[in-house]
């Protein structure tokens, strides 16, 4: 600004030196005038955009937020009669509630709420919360909510509901078997769990369902039914978002005894046809618990105890002392939604670059455009109905003419949107949390033929262990079954405990599951038979029936204990003799000499040559061969039979650890 004064005063010496102040002071008020409101105006512009990313990110979290609320209503929507709280009403309502009922004055009440309150606010930070949560177990409403949660998107969400099938197919997928060494035990047993009455519970249904159930619900709740003479048992599965309290021994919180039970009955009309919906409560006792006191009703309600329908509660997913279990499936629920979520993305975001396929470019100006757009648009009208089409789209393999300057080509979009592939790591969050591979989810681009044939070993614990759960609560059920039988007035293990006096308590119970893996038969088959021959000519390693039947079980022959037995009847084949007698002729061929060949007609005598046999004439029949002399067998001796038998023992004893190494 001076330099252009002393310009000016140096063209102009005429004019004032205070006027060229005024005018260059006002100019220069002017520009910076304009300089502000420049930079306002770009301020603004930027205070705008900052509102609309602002109000964009609100709009992005409040569509989260409805997103989540509609699955957690569509989640209660599918509960049915379960126990719920109030709208509202939340733990601090809890604790007002309880210190009402302890005679609090209402002030009290009111400055307990709201230091709760506070104390929330406060500790709303980060790790500081969680750690102090993490001290506490989910209240009913949560877990309530987590299985509302996980159920629903077993459903609904291809990820968690493969995930929960793949581990249904290999822990029950080819069955169990249940047996006793006791035959009244083993017929016991075999005779409840094959009954048609529970079927539906211990079929491969009903146990494929109770390991999903491990997923969803986390919790199975197993209700037996008893006949208090014969000693029959009924088992069925109560819901768990039913069961509303479970009450445990005061001195061991690890042991339950009682357990609350609220649902909605359905109350069926026959004359009208109409189901009236009806609340019921009841208390059921832990299975075991049977104190001397035992009332009828309990509770303010005065709700009535089924002291003879005791509750079997078995449970997965939460922590030692607990009393819920926690969905296995709970882990891999966010992740499993922010996966879907950017699945639903990219496919509205191909959708939307899709919607123009065709580009068209031309040097013919404005009336070249609207002749193009003319020739392209379509002649129906919005409101129009029943108006036909009288500029379609052209049919397949149509050809496009156009004079110089008009070029038509496809949009391209590829290299433009990520592809779905960069979800992947979200989704290996959720294989990880059911522990299998990547190719059981569909892609098989990522598995190689042994990762197929042999199963990778964590993968292989992992379901081992869910086979190991599900033996220990298989166990407990065929325990309660025995007990039962035997306690039972006319039950069939009280008959056989007065005749043999064996108690239940002394006979073990084998719950048997089929190998994981599919092992190649044909050299499963090899190590049978070269275990049984120890690569000789003669069965000297594993019993010659204990071989065949492990041989049929691998051909997985039906019902091989039966054809095994008219293969070998039990009466009439001893192991250890036949072993002995094979042994024994083993070692007399080795011992003896081997015996000269006789001259038939020399009255047995030996040391001469045979005679070759004659050839003869063609189109003469062969004369009849004469059967070769049996050698005698030398006598043994007291040492060579006591050798034998001993080796005898200790193939015995080698089979014995070869079956035990042969275990599932």
């Amino acid at each position: 600004m001076n330099l252009l004064r002393r310009f000016a005063s140096f063209f102009a010496p005429d004019v004032p030196e205070p006027l060229l102040s005024r005018e260059f002071a006002e100019a220069n008020i002017a520009l910076r005038n304009k300089q502000t409101t420049e930079l306002l105006r770009l301020a603004n512009a930027e205070l705008v955009l900052a509102k609309r990313q602002i109000s964009a990110h609100e709009q992005w979290t409040e569509a989260q937020k409805k997103e989540k609320y509609s699955e957690v209503s569509e989640a209660l929507q599918m509960i049915g009669g379960g126990s719920w709280l109030p709208p509202g009403r939340t733990i601090t309502a809890k604790t007002a509630e309880s210190l009402r009922e302890a005679g609090a004055p209402a002030g009290v009440v009111r400055c307990v709420e709201q230091l709760w309150d506070l104390e929330l606010a406060l500790e709303d930070r980060g790790w500081v919360r969680e750690l102090n949560l993490a001290n506490f177990e989910f209240s009913l409403f949560g877990i309530h909510r987590i299985i509302a949660l996980c159920r629903l998107y077993k459903i609904k969400n291809p990820l968690i509901r493969r995930g929960v099938e793949l581990s249904g197919f290999y822990v029950f997928g080819r069955g169990f078997s249940i047996s006793c060494e006791d035959e009244a035990a083993d017929r016991v047993l075999q005779d409840c769990l094959a009954s048609p009455e529970n079927q539906a519970e211990f079929g491969h249904c009903g146990m494929v369902a109770k390991e999903e159930a491990m997923w969803t619900d986390g919790n199975i709740f197993l209700v037996y039914f008893r006949d208090q003479k014969i000693g029959d048992l009924i088992f069925r599965t109560f819901d768990p978002i039913e069961i509303v309290q479970i009450i445990t021994d005061p001195d061991d919180v690890s042991k339950e005894i009682l357990y609350q039970r609220r649902w909605m009955s359905q109350a069926f009309n026959v004359h009208s046809g109409t189901v009236t919906p009806k609340a019921e409560e009841a208390w059921y006792p832990a299975s075991g618990y049977e104190p001397a006191d035992q009332p009828q009703t309990m509770g303010v309600s005065n709700a009535p105890v089924y002291w003879d329908r005791p509750i079997i509660h078995h449970k997965a997913g939460g922590l030692a002392k607990w009393h819920w279990g926690v969905p296995l499936a709970y882990p891999a629920i966010d992740y499993a939604r922010a996966f879907r979520t950017l699945i639903d993305n990219w496919c509205s975001i191909q959708a939307a670059m899709t919607r123009f396929a065709w580009q068209v470019e031309t040097q013919g100006g404005i009336p070249a455009i609207a002749a193009l757009k003319q020739s392209f648009a379509t002649t129906l009208a919005i409101g129009d109905g029943g108006q036909p089409e009288q500029n379609p789209p052209p049919v397949t393999a149509s050809t496009w003419i156009s004079g110089p300057g008009n070029k038509l080509q496809m949009s391209k979009t590829s290299g433009m949107v990520d592809s779905p592939d960069v979800g992947r790591r979200v989704a290996l969050m959720v294989y990880m949390v059911f522990g299998f591979p990547e190719t059981m989810w569909g892609d098989a681009s990522v598995g190689t033929l042994a990762t197929a044939a042999s199963l990778d070993r964590p993968t292989e614990l992992k379901i081992a262990d869910a086979q190991e759960r599900a033996r220990e609560f298989i166990q407990r059920v065929g325990k309660v079954i025995l007990e039962e039988s035997e306690r039972a007035p006319s039950g069939k293990l009280s008959e056989a405990k007065r005749k043999t006096g064996k108690a239940v308590k002394d006979v073990e119970i084998k719950v048997t599951f089929p190998s994981i893996l599919e092992h190649d038969i044909a050299s499963q088959i090899n190590a049978i038979v070269s275990a049984m021959t120890l690569n000789g000519f003669e069965p000297t390693g594993i019993d010659t029936k204990l071989g065949i039947g492990l041989l049929l079980q691998e051909l997985q022959v039906e019902n091989w204990q039966e054809v095994l037995e008219l293969m070998y009847p039990e009466d009439q084949y001893d192991d250890l003799m036949d072993r002995t007698e094979i042994l024994a002729h083993q070692q007399e061929m080795e011992l003896a000499p081997p015996p000269m060949p006789t001259v038939p007609g020399a009255g047995g005598q030996t040391g001469a040559p045979a005679p070759t046999p004659a050839k003869t004439a063609p189109g003469q029949p062969a004369a009849p061969q004469q059967p070769k002399p049996k050698s005698a067998k030398p006598k043994r001796s007291a040492a060579q039979e006591s050798a034998m038998i001993a080796r005898a023992v200790a193939s015995l004893n080698n089979a014995a650890k070869l079956l035990e190494a042969r275990k599932y």
